[in-house]
């Protein structure tokens, strides 16, 4: 399961305008949400840690093979298989406001696994 490798980031997708996103997969399948919600945060840490602290710029400077805009917009994509409840609800507005205060912006969308099984990464 993605989710439980915080250490891991899913996936840097870059849009036409600069601006790049780290994707987090929630593959979590289960009832238990507080198991869920605590290993969002410890990935969105790790995302929020792999951005601030220069990681993510230098990691598509050699993908791309040219700087990065250090300026470009940021953001976390949160694709999960499953909705959030309410407690869920709850957390994902406080860890949005928390992002905002470092100009990352944070999304969450719910999408069902592909035929071959997998959630693929949206394209910015």
């Amino acid at each position: 399961m993605r989710l439980e490798n915080a250490n891991t980031v899913d996936y840097l997708v870059v849009g036409r305008d600069g601006g790049y996103a780290a994707v987090l997969l929630d593959d979590f399948q289960g009832s238990d949400e507080r198991l869920r919600l605590g290993l969002l945060q410890a990935k969105i840490v790790r995302y929020l840690d792999f951005i601030e602290s220069g990681e993510a710029h230098s990691r598509l400077d050699e993908m791309l093979g040219r700087p990065v805009d250090r300026r470009a917009r940021v953001g976390i994509q949160i694709i999960a298989m499953q909705p959030l409840g309410q407690l869920g609800e709850r957390f994902l507005q406080h860890v949005t406001q928390a992002a905002q205060v470092e100009s990352v912006l944070v999304s969450f969308e719910v999408r069902p696994l592909d035929p071959s099984g997998e959630t693929s990464p949206p394209a910015m």
